[in-house]
């Protein structure tokens, strides 16, 4: 068993191209995966 999260982000089309905001988002799930909360900041 593990914890699971829901993520959504929104943003301006005019700006952002969704290519640009996928990556956002796969960068932030890296992150968050990632994290080690036994780490020393």
């Amino acid at each position: 068993i593990r914890y699971k999260m829901f993520l959504s982000h929104s943003y301006d089309h005019r700006v952002v191209n969704g290519a640009l905001g996928g990556q956002f988002v796969q960068r932030v799930a890296q992150y968050l995966e990632g994290f080690d909360k036994d780490r020393e900041i």
